[in-house]
């Protein structure tokens, strides 16, 4: 104040106003440099924010793939016991467009019979098939983390758009091949097999006579249509389970590398 006024004294404008200038300039370099710091500190923020959600995405992305384990390994058991429960009617195994396009893998470690199946009849390999035949896994993805992290705002956030395609494509592979319309699709073959058993009276494997365990195939076309369509839907989900773990062990890997690159 006291420069200001003594310039100002001595008439000495031109000089005042480069001053007051100068005061302008620093002013506003200060308030340039506060706000810088501001916004790095609200972009470290938000990376280590992002950070944890990616963390967290990591452990639901390893869930997907216990779960795809139990779908894959459930479905291989269907499809191969039932191609066998085919083989031991004395009916020609069915080929579905599954078979001709791809290869259905033989059976996981998920395999309740443990060991080969029996080459003659036999009633407990029987009962094990036809309680397979009416159940179904949930296909569902653990995507409790990637919601949030879209109903944050905080999946914009991430500069890796090569990662946010993969992520995008991931949950895109498994609508597809494991959405709502193949669950709905499974279900209302199952209820079909359902009903044409218990046209025969059979409700559960438990009803089963070592007599009559297979005969209610033979001579029942409809019955052995129905069977074939459990047979391809078995073998479509085992693959499409198998295709969706793959992925996520893919995308476990991808999202890791993006992790590290927080940390350096």
């Amino acid at each position: 104040r006291i420069i200001r006024y003594e310039l100002m004294e001595k008439n000495k404008t031109g000089k005042y106003l480069k001053y007051a200038i100068g005061e302008i300039l620093l002013v506003v370099i200060g308030i340039l440099i506060a706000l810088s710091i501001n916004n790095w500190n609200e972009n470290k923020k938000k990376k280590e924010t992002v950070k944890v959600y990616l963390q967290n995405f990591v452990e639901d992305l390893k869930d997907d793939k216990k779960n795809m384990e139990l779908i894959e390994g459930h479905n291989l058991l269907s499809y191969h016991s039932l191609q066998h429960l085919l083989k031991l009617s004395g009916e020609p195994q069915f080929k579905s467009y599954n078979d001709y396009y791809y290869n259905i893998p033989p059976l996981s470690n998920y395999n309740p019979w443990k060991g080969a199946f029996p080459e003659e009849f036999n009633k407990e390999f029987v009962q094990l098939t036809f309680e397979a035949s009416q159940q179904s896994l949930s296909y569902d993805l653990n995507q409790s983390t990637i919601n949030e992290l879209k109903n944050t705002g905080f999946f914009s956030f991430l500069d890796n758009n090569g990662l946010k395609e993969s992520i995008n494509s991931y949950y895109e592979e498994w609508n597809w091949r494991l959405g709502e319309h193949s669950v709905r699709l499974t279900w209302q073959v199952i209820a079909k097999w359902e009903d044409a058993l218990a046209d025969g009276g059979i409700t559960t494997s438990d009803s089963f006579e070592t007599s009559n365990s297979l005969s209610i195939l033979k001579d029942y076309p409809n019955r052995l249509a129905i069977l074939k369509r459990l047979i391809r839907e078995a073998g479509w989900i085992a693959e499409g389970a198998g295709i969706v773990r793959k992925n996520a062990s893919d995308l476990i890997e991808v999202v890791q590398e993006e992790i590290n690159s927080y940390e350096k």
